[in-house]
Formats: structure tokens, C-alpha cells, sequence
């Protein structure tokens, strides 16, 4: 009886332990991996000059960032980047994905350039984009831009998050062939005129059975490809631009 009870008494100890651990406040940086917008100051103090953080810019630096121009500010690294006309300097989040400040005097007025598509050209890459085997690089008609700020939008929506889609978004096809089953891919993406910033060429597209898909991720484990639906407007819209270039 007396083990019966010492048992009892060492599983609440053990239990109320457990609680107390569990229910700990979570250090700082485990809660950063959060948007860039979350994590970076919106103003910033640069040689006395105040530069602010463009939000919601889905972009990256075309050209390498140079440590030959760099401020360190709170331990945190600012690169500038001659390569825009606009005064502009760059830097990173936890997550990885650039941050770029523009001089706040002329904030408004380079956003309203990057924002501006005619400012863009527009591009389709078909085959792997991380291989270095030949691959078909088309620039895209402008007639019609912002179908691909559509695209880009909704692939940003939908990217690969672990435990992030729903799994009936998803639809399966198989692998037919392991040894190129890359050259199907589709990368649609936009850089700007001045060569400064592009938006990613991370997205996969797998056009099947006349429709345009998201390359979500291969599984192969089923030898399959899990692919997410594009809206109608969108991938009728690039559906007739790739049936022009075959």
C-alpha cells in the first residue's frame, strides 16, 4: 500500500512539473520567425538619414549585396545597394528574406515605380531553374501584366508551408519519368527594367490537361507530384501564352 501511494505521490510531482516547463514564456527568438514587416523597425536611422521599410514588396536584389557597403546597426547588418537609382539599402530577416529600406524623402516615390508594371519585364523559364543544363528563356507579352501579379500573388498564398495546405487542395500526379521529371517545370516571373529587383523563380508550374497547376512539392515516396489549382482567369490566361510558344 505504502509503494501504491509513494507511486501517486511521485506521478503529481512529475505532472505538475511538466505543467510548469510546458507553460514557460517562450524565449525571444523563438517568436521572430514571423514576416519581415512583423520583425524589422519600419524607420531606420542610416548616417542621419531616415530610410523606411517597403512592406509587402515580394521582391529580391537581382545583384549580389557587397560587404565593402555595410552598416551595422543593433547588431543588425544594412547593405547598400547602388544598383537602384533610388537611395536603398538592404537586409535580412530571420526567415532569410530581404528587407529593403528606401530613403523616406523618396519612399513614396520609388514604390510607385516598383509598383508600376510597365517598369517590369516579364519572363517564362521552362526546365529546372537550380540545374545548368540548357534551358528555354521567354520573355512574356505585356499586353497583360498584372495576370502574372495574379499568379505571383496566389503562389505566394499557396506556397510550401509544412502543415500548411489543406490536403484536399491537393491533387496527385504520377512521376512518369524519374530521370527528367524537372524539364516540365514552368517558371513565370517579372524583373525590373533598371535590373535591380526581381520576384521569385522559386515557383513551379506544371501545366496538365490543358490547366495551369502550383507545383506544391514532389512526393516520392508515391512517385507523384502534389500540384494546387490556379483559378480559372489565371491559368486560362498563361494556358493560351504557353500553347503560342510551343
Amino acid at each position: 500500500m505504502l509503494k501504491k501511494y509513494m507511486f501517486i505521490f511521485l506521478m503529481i510531482i512529475v505532472f505538475c512539473t511538466s505543467c510548469t516547463i510546458n507553460n514557460k514564456p517562450p524565449k525571444n527568438n523563438s517568436v521572430k520567425n514571423v514576416s519581415s514587416t512583423k520583425v524589422m523597425p519600419e524607420i531606420v536611422t542610416i548616417e542621419d538619414k531616415e530610410y523606411k521599410l517597403a512592406n509587402e514588396f515580394n521582391v529580391f536584389p537581382v545583384s549580389q549585396l557587397l560587404r565593402s557597403n555595410i552598416i551595422n546597426i543593433e547588431k543588425t547588418t544594412y547593405y547598400k545597394y547602388p544598383v537602384t537609382s533610388f537611395d536603398c539599402y538592404i537586409t535580412y530577416d530571420i526567415s532569410g528574406l530581404p528587407c529593403i529600406y528606401f530613403d523616406i524623402e523618396k519612399y513614396d516615390e520609388a514604390m510607385s515605380y516598383y509598383n508600376n508594371s510597365s517598369n517590369y519585364n516579364f519572363f517564362c523559364l521552362l526546365g529546372n531553374v537550380y540545374e545548368d543544363e540548357p534551358k528555354q528563356l521567354l520573355k512574356l507579352e505585356k499586353d497583360y501584366p498584372e495576370m502574372l501579379d495574379k499568379l505571383i500573388k496566389f503562389s505566394k498564398e499557396k506556397e510550401y508551408k509544412l502543415f500548411g495546405v489543406n490536403n484536399d487542395e491537393l491533387k496527385e500526379i504520377p512521376i512518369l519519368d524519374l530521370n527528367s521529371f524537372t524539364k516540365n517545370e514552368i517558371h513565370l516571373y517579372k524583373r525590373s527594367i533598371d535590373e535591380a529587383f526581381t520576384t521569385s523563380k522559386g515557383y513551379k508550374y506544371i501545366e496538365f490537361e490543358n490547366k495551369l497547376y502550383l507545383l506544391y512539392s514532389y512526393d516520392f515516396k508515391k512517385n507523384c507530384m502534389n500540384l494546387i489549382y490556379i483559378p480559372t482567369e489565371i491559368s486560362d490566361y498563361f494556358v493560351n501564352f504557353l500553347d503560342k510558344i510551343k
